[in-house]
């Protein structure tokens, strides 16, 4: 029996809707695949850089901070019971 998952996103408020369930997806794939933050950040990464055209950038954590410029419509954040995915194009 799968375990019930909890879930928050919270992006840009023009991001395409396509693109947040590319996030979501992707994350939840991540999480079913891999057992260390690393994999799964660059599984994420390699996602959206195959599927949006690079450059993403992804951070995988439980707890972090980050002061990011970023463009109007590339940021997502995906939390996924206790793990957070953030992914963000840069403007640089």
């Amino acid at each position: 029996m799968c375990a019930a998952r909890r879930f928050e996103v919270v992006c840009s408020p023009d991001m395409p809707e396509e693109m947040k369930l590319d996030a979501l997806h992707s994350a939840l794939e991540a999480i079913d695949s891999y057992t260390t933050a690393e994999d799964m950040t660059e599984h994420v990464k390699m996602f959206f850089d195959d599927v949006w055209t690079p450059s993403w950038c992804c951070i995988v954590g439980r707890r972090f901070h980050c002061s990011i410029p970023l463009d109007d419509y590339c940021f997502i954040s995906v939390k996924l019971n206790d793990l957070t995915f953030l992914l963000f194009k840069s403007v640089r």
